[in-house]
């Protein structure tokens, strides 16, 4: 199709994402060939804190651009909250990975039962307790609770919000001490019990048909014939860096590569050309409707000023063991081929007692205040 651009865009296959952890292959690269003016970022398994860093000393800030005529259309194809995942210190860096809330913005809120249980569910509160009576009740042992993700279990917990890597009670805004709060520690050792026991199951383990399908958890809205969606607990989020593409500050063509992420991002009929998951998502009223539940304030740009000791023990903070170590990517003997499996050594309890040592009790306590003398110089609440 004829749209009248002119310009030749070359791809460069780094093998991964355009991280710390690629700065020598990316010097030796630019030493031998002419610099990148649009790389590709990411934080997945990735030290937030050193990404932060990363994007700080390798990217252009896009406030500028964004806050100009040219750069209006690029801003209000996002959210303001999309936009505050790809922010550090108050500067956008980088277009927003996703701009869908069944991924890494993370919304793990939704139920599916088949039409037939329906009834099952009338006074259906959106715990997880009373998911397990119902289920009990219902003498159909033979079905399982299918998760779209382990992070679903979140969805039911009083706190299933994280920021990085903790806890976070976004309406009172302050970080959360599970070692103190029974009924949570309660809910994640039922539902890993459950989850070892086969009642809750994985979809990477196995396929399961709709006929032993008690219920379905996952992260986005689906539209699947033959079931009802019900309403969960809770709204949980991830909140991470959740970047792209941004402009390399040593692109001798920073205008030009705006105007190419602009045209990539906001012409449907270009949409997807840079990431192809893109295509055909610019309904912004949509999106705008499923991420207006949470706000992120002013705690995420709380978090690139704490000392490098409190940082090191965020990192550190053992709250996705309590999702992350419940499966394990092993060899299984049986089949002579590696597979996702329960995690024999998975210990609920001792994940839970490790958060109780005194350095993350005192993290925590650390956290809320020196969040609230944030909020205080900034004129927050």
């Amino acid at each position: 199709m004829e749209k009248g651009y002119d310009c030749e865009i070359q791809f460069v296959d780094t093998g991964a994402f355009i991280t710390e952890d690629k700065i020598p292959w990316l010097e030796e690269y630019e030493s031998e060939n002419q610099p990148f003016d649009i790389m590709f970022t990411g934080s997945w398994n990735y030290d937030v804190f050193k990404a932060m860093d990363f994007v700080q000393e390798r990217y252009v800030p896009l406030s500028d651009y964004l806050n100009s005529d040219d750069g209006r259309a690029l801003k209000d194809f996002f959210t303001p909250y999309e936009w505050a995942f790809t922010t550090v210190s108050g500067r956008a860096y980088a277009i927003p990975l996703t701009i869908s809330p069944s991924s890494a913005i993370g919304f793990s809120k939704y139920m599916y039962v088949p039409e037939e249980h329906a009834d099952l569910f009338s006074d259906y509160d959106g715990s997880y307790r009373m998911l397990r009576k119902i289920y009990d009740q219902s003498g159909q042992k033979d079905k399982m609770i299918i998760l779209q993700e382990l992070q679903c279990l979140e969805a039911f917990t009083d706190y299933s919000t994280y920021l990085y890597n903790i806890p976070f009670d976004l309406q009172n805004n302050r970080f959360v001490d599970l070692s103190e709060e029974n009924g949570v520690k309660e809910v994640i050792s039922l539902m890993a019990e459950d989850v070892q026991n086969g009642v809750l199951s994985y979809p990477v383990m196995e396929s399961i048909p709709k006929e032993r399908t008690f219920a379905i958890i996952q992260s986005g809205r689906s539209d699947l014939p033959g079931y009802i969606e019900i309403p969960l607990q809770n709204t949980s989020a991830y909140l991470n860096l959740n970047m792209s593409y941004g402009i390399s500050k040593k692109s001798e063509k920073k205008d030009l590569a705006f105007k190419i992420l602009t045209v990539c991002y906001t012409d449907p009929d270009i949409q997807g050309y840079l990431l192809p998951a893109m295509k055909g998502k610019n309904n912004i009223d949509k999106r705008r409707e499923l991420l207006s539940q949470i706000e992120v304030g002013e705690v995420y740009d709380f978090i690139p000023q704490l000392s490098d000791d409190m940082k090191d023990a965020f990192l550190r903070y053992p709250y996705m063991k309590l999702f992350d170590e419940i499966l394990v990517y092993a060899y299984d003997e049986e089949i002579k081929e590696d597979r996702w499996m329960i995690n024999e050594e998975y210990d609920v309890d001792a994940i839970l007692k490790e958060m109780e040592a005194p350095e993350f009790r005192n993290l925590i306590a650390e956290l809320n205040k020196q969040l609230e003398a944030y909020y205080q110089t900034k004129g927050g609440t």
